[in-house]
């Protein structure tokens, strides 16, 4: 997948398994993004449900990349991660 922005600081990446009857094959990327000196959180998701999901960081480097390891080690998906990250 295409990122829009200028450099991709850090990339986590989950991928699931097809379970028959259960789930299809798919995978998140959880990325921290900068364009024109902004940050970003990218959260894109692929599979037979793709999305993608942008958000302006929060806060700094540090906390920010602590929000993405969250996301990842709870692979809370894309349609999910902009009430998330508003919330904290």
């Amino acid at each position: 997948m295409k990122v829009p922005y200028d450099e991709v600081l850090e990339c986590h990446v989950r991928a699931f398994s097809r379970i028959e009857g259960l789930q299809e094959e798919y995978s998140i990327r959880y990325l921290l993004c900068r364009s024109a000196g902004e940050l970003f959180i990218v959260v894109q998701q692929t599979g037979t449900k793709p999305c993608t999901m942008t958000h302006p960081a929060p806060g700094g480097k540090a906390y920010t990349r602590r929000i993405i390891q969250f996301l990842y080690e709870n692979a809370v998906p894309a349609h999910a991660a902009g009430e998330l990250i508003e919330d904290l």
